[in-house]
């Protein structure tokens, strides 16, 4: 995470765990993970999902094959918030295992 006055740039949040290692191979798992590690970098910032402005969320492979799997958990994590979302599919990711990725973009609380 970095932060400058008035916004944290959050890198990529993945289903690892202090091992860089996941142990999950299917995309709900990961995409619930991915979620709750980016809920407790924004709790160490003091901040919370409401803050959000946008989130990146990169998919192996077509995002459109993954929709069913990955609309509800990130609509059950972000609930009321609505930040600006984008989905990208990519051809990998950080690990030959992890299939979802997850950024943000959150403004300081106040």
């Amino acid at each position: 995470m970095c932060g400058l006055p008035d916004a944290y740039f959050i890198s990529g949040q993945v289903d690892w765990d202090t091992d860089f290692q996941t142990n999950n191979h299917d995309m709900k798992t990961q995409t619930a993970n991915a979620a709750k590690h980016l809920i407790t970098v924004l709790e160490a910032a003091n901040s919370s999902v409401e803050n959000i402005l946008q989130l990146r969320v990169y998919v192996r492979g077509e995002v459109a094959d993954h929709m069913e799997d990955i609309v509800p958990i990130i609509a059950s994590t972000l609930g009321t918030s609505r930040p600006a979302l984008t989905g990208i599919g990519v051809a990998s990711l950080a690990s030959s295992e992890t299939l979802i990725e997850i950024e943000a973009v959150a403004k300081v609380a106040k």
